[in-house]
């Protein structure tokens, strides 16, 4: 089930968490005046709001109680672009965006399942939702799983559908183990993010790729490895370009199928939000 994730950090002692929402800033309105919450009496470290809809900002409060003394936190706000858990036969995102199917890319028990021949993959056109700008933090978080192989990097996600002055990014899993997130402009690399000694053979990982004031953070089955990556400027968006999954196909259809992914891609986040400290949302 979708949903947002909050996670709050204990300084000192405390009763309940009262978890208070809405579809519009809420900083500058006074604690008196807030609206009701939409869960009262939470007692564990972290919240989940399931009762959310795709591509809505929403702006959140929590309330500390203890005894009868309480007190409000700053705003966060969180928005919710895209997300499959688990993916489905019919290939249409819980945002309502249509993917489609090449070269017998299949779902098979909520997985997609990929061989390496002829481009195998996913993809849908370009939408502004899996894009990022300089002022936005963002989530990227997904499940994947390849086989052993001996040469080139293997394809995970992409917006890559051009040929040349590539504007996009991408991720990718490598040969000797690393993962590496990738963002081009015109002019060059804006991020070359590698983490190694990451993922393992014929073994399904989460990974979850998190930008907090341009500095990003990689976890890896929820716990953070290797170091932070500043990102010193934005990349700019290639409206032409497909988000495509397993395969690095070019319009054109001039592809190294080298790259292709052999393997399984499932739960695949896309998040934008204010993020606090450390990882906010770890875990699918």
């Amino acid at each position: 089930m979708a949903g947002i994730r909050l996670e709050f950090a204990q300084f000192g002692n405390f009763d309940t968490f009262d978890i208070i929402r809405s579809t519009t800033s809420m900083a500058s309105v006074a604690d008196a005046d807030l609206p009701s919450p939409i869960a009262t009496g939470i007692t564990k470290m972290y919240y989940v709001d399931t009762s959310i809809a795709a591509g809505i900002n929403y702006y959140y409060k929590i309330r500390v109680n203890r005894s009868s003394d309480s007190f409000v936190s700053n705003e966060i706000n969180a928005k919710y672009v895209g997300v499959w858990l688990p993916l489905t036969t019919d290939l249409t995102d819980n945002t309502g965006k249509t993917w489609t199917a090449y070269g017998g890319a299949s779902v098979v028990s909520g997985a997609l399942t990929l061989v390496r021949v002829s481009g195998q993959r996913i993809d849908t056109p370009y939408n502004a939702d899996f894009h990022f700008s300089n002022s936005e933090d963002v989530v990227i978080r997904f499940k994947f799983k390849t086989a052993t192989f001996g040469s080139d990097r293997r394809v995970l996600v992409t917006t890559r559908r051009d040929t040349s002055g590539a504007r996009n990014w991408a991720t990718y899993a490598n040969a000797d183990g690393s993962i590496v997130l990738f963002a081009w402009d015109t002019g060059g690399a804006v991020i070359n993010m590698s983490i190694p000694a990451f993922w393992v053979a014929d073994t399904e990982h989460e990974v979850s790729f998190e930008r907090k004031t341009m500095a990003w953070t990689c976890y890896k089955d929820g716990t953070k490895i290797g170091s932070t990556y500043n990102q010193s400027a934005n990349y700019t968006v290639e409206t032409s370009s497909y988000l495509t999954i397993g395969s690095e196909f070019n319009i054109d259809g001039s592809a190294d199928h080298s790259r292709d992914l052999d393997g399984t891609f499932t739960n695949l986040q896309i998040l934008f939000q204010t993020l606090g400290d450390g990882s906010t949302t770890p875990r699918i």
